[in-house]
């Protein structure tokens, strides 16, 4: 079973929100959703699921458009962390509706599951932390045994000890069942660390799509410092600025060429040294503008410095 996103756009009061969305996500995968405020991140999850009706593109589950497909919500679940209906819930009539909506929903997996966190069975969601609630929609979410999960900021609230056993939980799922996930968060730590892949969206538009494992093995992190600021036009060209500490620059290249590092070596750099790459490495990149090497208030000049 494959869930594909073709060309999906959607307005709300004439402002195009997202805009031709294409993607497909596949069983088994942990996928990341990474963009700033605004970027379109819960609007695409509310249209994957019709709670938006498109303006244009398709959603299909193998190959079937969700628009046909009336039971297409026991393949895929998504509880809208921002806009829910569970308001004074009890959970008992929470856990009552997903029985009747999720064939394969098992009530005895989510009383363990917050049993374990220490959550009352006897508990409304009005009277919930942050920390529970997201607790309680992962607890939800992974009973419900559906093959494809849609997670919208699951670390939110959450402290350190629970983060990790929520992570542990992914990936279990990820692995034993096959679970596929689709995952937006801030918390881009906490992403790199799971995430096979990440799909960064930027004005409104999904920009780039990267296999993690693949990006690293041809992707570069330098920390380097040049004799007065001289920085080769090659490395301008290939590389992208994302952090200046005085003197010292730290440049990601997204494709590390043997052209690109003789460059680096011809330049006789004062300081050289290779950095581990994170999932916030690579946002920074989308961040900064390509024309420019600017990062904050300091600048490194295009023009190599009068020696």
């Amino acid at each position: 079973m494959t869930v594909s996103v073709s060309q999906l756009t959607k307005r709300i009061a004439n402002r195009e929100i997202i805009t031709d969305i294409s993607f497909t996500w596949h069983p088994g995968e942990i996928t990341g959703l990474v963009g700033r405020n605004g970027a379109g991140k819960t609007t695409l999850f509310r249209t994957m699921m019709m709670q938006y009706i498109p303006d244009s593109g398709t959603i299909q589950v193998d190959q079937q458009p969700i628009s046909q497909n009336t039971d297409f919500a026991q393949h895929i679940f998504f509880v809208d962390s921002q806009d829910n209906f569970f308001s004074s819930s009890p959970l008992t009539t929470i856990v009552d509706w997903y029985t009747l909506v999720y064939p394969a929903f098992a009530a005895a997996d989510f009383w363990s599951t917050i049993q374990h966190f220490a959550i009352p069975e006897s508990s409304r969601w009005s009277s919930l932390s942050k920390g529970q609630q997201a607790t309680i929609l992962m607890a939800l979410a992974l009973a419900s045994h559906v093959p494809y999960i849609i997670l919208d900021e699951p670390f939110a609230g959450l402290d350190v000890i629970a983060r990790e056993e929520v992570t542990k939980m992914i990936i279990d799922a990820a692995a034993d069942h096959h679970t596929a996930f689709l995952i937006s968060s801030h918390d881009l730590e906490e992403l790199d660390g799971i995430s096979d892949r990440v799909l960064i969206l930027k004005d409104h538009r999904i920009m780039h799509d990267y296999q993690l494992e693949s990006l690293r093995e041809e992707a570069r992190k330098i920390q380097v410092v040049f004799r007065h600021n001289q920085v080769p036009p090659l490395v301008k060209k290939e590389g992208t600025l994302i952090r200046v500490t005085g003197q010292v620059l730290e440049i990601v290249f997204m494709h590390y060429t043997e052209a690109v590092d003789a460059a680096l070596t011809a330049a006789q750099p004062v300081f050289s040294e290779e950095l581990p790459l994170t999932l916030t490495d690579i946002f920074r990149t989308t961040a900064v503008h390509d024309t420019d090497y600017l990062m904050g208030k300091e600048e490194i000049l295009h023009e190599p410095a009068q020696s």
